[in-house]
């Protein structure tokens, strides 16, 4: 099963299900796959007075090797940022068991390798069925979560779509203002599993062939954008619900002041952290 835990203690954590995700995920990733282009890295203004990069991985490190009881090593941590493109939190990619972390490149292979399994375990009719909602499973901090739509066992190539099993995400924040850790979950980053999907509707939304990845805008792991460009042209793609956005739609919402008591909480984390780090 896949292990998704969200960190934060001030926020509730829902599940949610997206009717036809992984059957438009089956058709864009043959898209995407002949077309041979990896999707661009994204990019976002870091901040003077930001957390430095090395003691976020080693945070990271510790907390996934932690949770997963498993060896683990990272690789790049993609930049998520605030509407004004200011870097807020990395999502540290971790590889279960490798002498270190793959090639890009080879991740969106095994990604479409998976998919080619799970297409076939799906058209041989052994299953049936509607299509899975995503995420398969989560597990809050609770210990509660879902099973794979009603069936105790995943259909075969399921759960690699999402990296469960060779990967783990960690996503740390890059301030000491805010709690540290966002969320700790088993599988692969959107960038890796949806990007090529949002892509695909970026294309389609601008009437342009060829879109660049600029930067993912995140505010809580069920809330991430991806901003591509085409020209002088710009879109934001949900990575969940799959719908655009024009920029100068969306606000953000200004956070309320912290109590005493909650920045206590935070700096105590950020304590914890750096001395499981050791630091």
């Amino acid at each position: 099963m896949m292990n998704r835990t969200v960190m934060a203690p001030f926020r509730k954590r829902q599940a949610v299900s997206v009717s036809g995700f992984i059957v438009a995920w089956l058709f864009v990733s043959s898209f995407a796959s002949a077309a041979g282009h990896l999707l661009e890295f994204p990019t976002g203004v870091l901040n003077p007075g930001s957390v430095p990069l090395g003691l976020l991985e080693k945070i990271a490190t510790a907390k996934v090797t932690d949770i997963s009881g498993k060896t683990v090593v990272a690789g790049k941590p993609l930049p998520y940022c605030n509407l004004a493109g200011d870097i807020v939190a990395y999502a540290f990619p971790f590889c279960v068991d490798c002498p270190r972390f793959p090639g890009y490149g080879q991740v969106f292979q095994e990604l479409e390798d998976a998919r080619r399994v799970f297409e076939q375990s799906v058209s041989g009719g052994k299953s049936g069925g509607d299509p899975e909602p995503w995420p398969p499973y989560v597990r809050s901090e609770s210990g509660s979560g879902q099973s794979y739509a009603g069936r105790s066992r995943p259909r075969k190539g399921e759960r690699e779509l999402w990296g469960i099993g060779r990967y783990w995400t960690v996503i740390v924040m890059a301030s000491e203002d805010e709690y540290p850790i966002m969320e700790i979950s088993e599988g692969l980053p959107q960038y890796f599993t949806v990007g090529e999907l949002a892509r695909e509707k970026a294309r389609q939304a601008l009437g342009s062939p060829v879109v660049r990845l600029n930067r993912i805008f995140c505010a809580s792991p069920l809330d991430q954008l991806f901003e591509f460009a085409s020209g002088g042209q710009v879109i934001l793609v949900h990575s969940f619900s799959l719908k655009d956005y024009a920029p100068g739609l969306l606000r953000e919402t200004r956070a309320k002041n912290k109590t005493e008591e909650t920045k206590l909480v935070i700096r105590q984390a950020w304590d914890d952290l750096k001395r499981a780090a050791g630091k």
